[in-house]
């Protein structure tokens, strides 16, 4: 996750990155302006190994807007 603040003044490109099983098989789809990617197999495991230790990385909503300590 790319967070910039607003006074930059300036847009990032978003993209969406997520996973699910379909059909009992591992499926990451990262979306973005203009195109959509799917990734299986070790692709797959790579995508959800980065979303996981993004999550983790994360600080919840309230911890990050209201500037309290980790």
């Amino acid at each position: 996750m790319l967070v910039v603040p607003l006074e930059a003044g300036v847009i990032p490109p978003a993209s969406l990155m997520y996973g699910m099983t379909l059909h009992g098989h591992d499926l990451v789809v990262e979306e973005g302006i203009g195109f959509v990617s799917y990734y299986t197999g070790d692709e797959a495991a790579r995508g959800r190994h980065f979303l996981q230790t993004a999550l983790a990385a994360g600080v919840p909503f309230e911890q990050a807007a209201g500037g309290e300590a980790p």
